[in-house]
């Protein structure tokens, strides 16, 4: 039991890497707002 709970844990710190093709214009307005909020 305890082995499941560890892995429900690390099942959300994991990061996922997503590959998604967007305009140029369309990832420079979303690379701006991240950096506003401070997502760098």
């Amino acid at each position: 039991m305890a082995a499941a709970r560890i892995a429900a844990r690390s099942t959300f710190t994991k990061t996922r890497r997503v590959n998604l093709r967007v305009t140029e214009r369309d990832f420079n307005l979303a690379h701006a707002r991240a950096r506003e909020e401070g997502v760098d």
